[in-house]
């Protein structure tokens, strides 16, 4: 109901006193009102449900079903509940007024009545009944606004996520690169061998068994397949990482995403003459979270790591580069550490290392979206991460998740 047609409101009047009825009847339609008078209580619940008008005046004192009994049912229905009933009796007792807005009233006006008055609350309550379904549609918007606005943040979390994803890649490409290079040394190294002999084979007119026992070419086909299927393996991988795909939540085993991790990263720490130690418990209990993403996050810490002990040996000849991970199981939690001997983290920036697009390194070699991308994922599987520094000796960074089962009963 507009501003315009507040003086055209419906108004339905329920009274059993015929006077009152025709007076309140032309002094309100005087006014403009759409007025629907009814005089008792079963009609005007019938003419409520039929058409729901904007404001109800309801006496108190009637025949059958008195002015309580027919608010109460109108708060009971769906349809009415939220219509402001004005309570306007001649019963001025206290407990008569108390009752009424017990019942759901908004107002009490007592008989014999001023039409002033009478007035003037009507349009206080037409007005207030206005401003009321006002907020709530505005309520209802802002409540779409904010599942729009959590959807494009859903988005936008999705793009940076498979910005780091490729950001790792391409800081991996090269080792990624050497990984493949060899199987397909290999290959074209046998595949190569087995060509001359078949045109040897030919030229001397002999059988390919007489110049290459079986047992030899046995091994060669053997080992051909062993770097076909490594090759794949490495592609497939690159490919199941690197795809924009939903999150998809499963029972993991915490030592599975850091050894296909170490697919993609591992020859980048041997061409960087780092030395892997891992630790990983056996039989792990499980985790609930998104193995692809949890691949993402050592993927960051074992590039961060790579990272700072590559500077630190730069800075100070001979210093040892390790890189030890570990992982186990204390109460309900699986946890795992991944420690450096890095420069460390400068106590002056370690409250920051979380922020998005906060970095050390330099211009175009970082997004500084890692380790906040690792936190916001390791907080969305009811996780933590933490981490102790000390300058000049390393990083270590812990990693601790809630077991599946523990999870499940919260």
């Amino acid at each position: 109901m507009s501003d315009l047609a507040m003086d055209s409101a419906g108004i339905l009047i329920v009274d059993d006193t015929i006077a009152n009825l025709r007076l309140l009847t032309q002094m309100l339609s005087e006014q403009g009102y759409r007025v629907r008078p009814v005089p008792s209580g079963e009609r005007a619940l019938e003419a409520a449900r039929l058409n729901p008008p904007d404001l109800i005046l309801l006496d108190i004192r009637m025949p059958e079903m008195d002015g309580y009994q027919v608010c109460a049912a109108l708060r009971a229905n769906a349809a009415t509940r939220d219509i402001p009933i004005v309570f306007i009796s001649a019963m001025d007792e206290v407990e008569d007024k108390v009752r009424a807005f017990e019942v759901g009233g908004v107002d009490y006006i007592t008989k014999p009545f001023q039409f002033e008055e009478v007035l003037a609350r009507v349009r206080t309550h037409l007005t207030l009944s206005q401003l009321q379904r006002e907020l709530e549609r505005h309520a209802e918007n802002l409540e779409e606004l904010v599942v729009e606005k959590m959807q494009e943040l859903d988005q936008e979390r999705a793009k940076a996520l498979q910005m780091d994803k490729m950001a790792s890649l391409g800081e991996l490409a090269t080792g990624i690169a050497h990984e493949l290079n060899q199987p397909l040394t290999a290959i074209t190294f046998e595949a190569d061998y087995l060509r001359k002999i078949a045109e040897k084979a030919d030229a001397e007119s002999a059988a390919l068994a007489d110049l290459l026992p079986p047992a030899e070419l046995g091994d060669i086909g053997k080992n051909l397949l062993e770097d076909v299927q490594r090759c794949r393996r490495i592609v497939d991988h690159l490919r199941t990482f690197g795809r924009l795909s939903e999150e998809h939540i499963e029972d993991v085993d915490l030592n599975t995403p850091i050894q296909d991790s170490l697919i993609l990263v591992g020859m980048r720490l041997r061409d960087h003459n780092v030395t892997l130690n891992l630790h990983l418990a056996p039989d792990l209990p499980l985790i609930r979270a998104d193995p692809y993403r949890l691949e993402q996050v050592f993927l960051n810490l074992m590039n961060n790591a790579e990272h700072a002990m590559t500077a630190m040996a730069e800075a100070r000849a001979g210093h040892p580069k390790v890189l030890d991970i570990t992982t186990g199981v204390d109460a309900d939690y699986v946890w795992a550490t991944v420690q450096d001997t890095g420069g460390g983290i400068p106590e002056a920036i370690q409250e920051r290392i979380f922020d998005p697009f906060f970095t050390t390194k330099p211009v175009g070699q970082g997004t500084g979206l890692g380790l906040s991308i690792s936190h916001d994922i390791i907080r969305e599987f009811g996780g933590e991460i933490t981490f102790e520094s000390v300058p000049d000796e390393g990083t270590i960074f812990t990693l601790r998740f809630p077991l599946a089962d523990v999870e499940e009963s919260a």
